[in-house]
């Protein structure tokens, strides 16, 4: 099966017309059909696409090819990568953070892993649960730090201890004196959201809501407000910002999990990796006001 043939496959069903990846590809119309036939004819005679005036409809059978498709390109990926290393490099390790968790940690974490193994190199990504626990399962990572962990799959689970979210405002420092108005919510998990409805309901239709940490810090740069928000995220922005805590506020915690398969052949990389997470989630937070300069 050649893997520009997968590809050519997984952008027809993302453009659902030949002409249009023809265009996105650069390669004539007549490549694409000729493609998207050899791979049927490698997938045992099976039609992938009812070709129309409206465009390329995707048959069943390539709806069901499509999760593996995506997988094949993945591990090819995955392939060069590793064998592009210099030689005496002992391995990839791939790792997957959960979106909203991702600014808290991977400068620190990348750091201290590439001190600790110097021959190992280390591919990050950021996702939600479910997608970080697909590819645990599929074999493309080797970790996932995740908020929704998959009991039923065939993995480890580690508990890391707790994510803090602490409520922080431009305008003032006691709950009194917010402005539902000005109030931003940020919906970093389910288990958040139904925390924050059942804490402060009130505060859950807000004007404006945002689902990255990052993007949420860049608004209160530039128009002030209030939001709950990781005190370590507030403290390592670049943004000229001051904010200030809400002292009568709660606090609300959500459990962080770390993910990796039963058997590994990187196993010991995997728990030294770990290890280093769990010892920079332990350094202390900070509390109060923070002026992030």
């Amino acid at each position: 099966m050649n893997i520009e043939h997968v590809r050519t496959f997984l952008d027809v069903m993302e453009t659902g017309n030949f002409n249009r990846t023809s265009e996105r590809l650069h390669v004539t119309q007549s490549t694409v059909s000729a493609r998207i036939k050899a791979l049927e004819d490698s997938l045992g005679g099976h039609a992938l696409f009812t070709r129309g005036r409206h465009g390329a409809a995707p048959t069943d059978y390539a709806r069901k090819f499509q999760t593996h498709a995506v997988h094949l390109v993945r591990i090819w990926q995955q392939a060069r990568h590793e064998l592009a290393l210099p030689r005496d490099y002992e391995a990839v390790l791939r790792i997957g953070i959960q979106f909203s968790y991702w600014d808290r940690v991977v400068d620190e974490w990348v750091i201290s892993m590439r001190r600790s193994h110097p021959k190992v190199a280390v591919h990050m990504e950021a996702d939600y649960s479910p997608a970080i626990l697909n590819q645990i399962g599929e074999g493309a990572l080797d970790i996932g730090i995740l908020y929704r962990p998959d009991y039923a799959q065939e993995v480890t689970i580690e508990n890391l201890g707790v994510e803090r979210f602490i409520m922080y405002s431009t305008d003032t420092d006691h709950y009194a004196g917010i402005n539902p108005e000005r109030y931003l919510f940020i919906d970093w998990s389910p288990h958040f959201k139904a925390a924050h409805l059942n804490l402060y309901p009130e505060l859950q239709s807000s004007p404006v809501s945002m689902g990255i940490g990052s993007m949420a810090m860049s608004y209160l740069g530039r128009a002030g407000g209030t939001a709950y928000l990781p005190a370590r995220m507030v403290r390592r922005d670049g943004s000229d910002i001051s904010l200030r805590r809400i002292e009568d506020a709660e606090v609300i915690e959500q459990p962080v999990y770390a993910v990796y398969p039963q058997t590994s052949e990187k196993m010991a990389i995997v728990e030294s990796a770990i290890e280093q997470l769990k010892a920079i989630i332990g350094q202390s937070e900070p509390t109060g006001d923070v002026s992030v300069k």
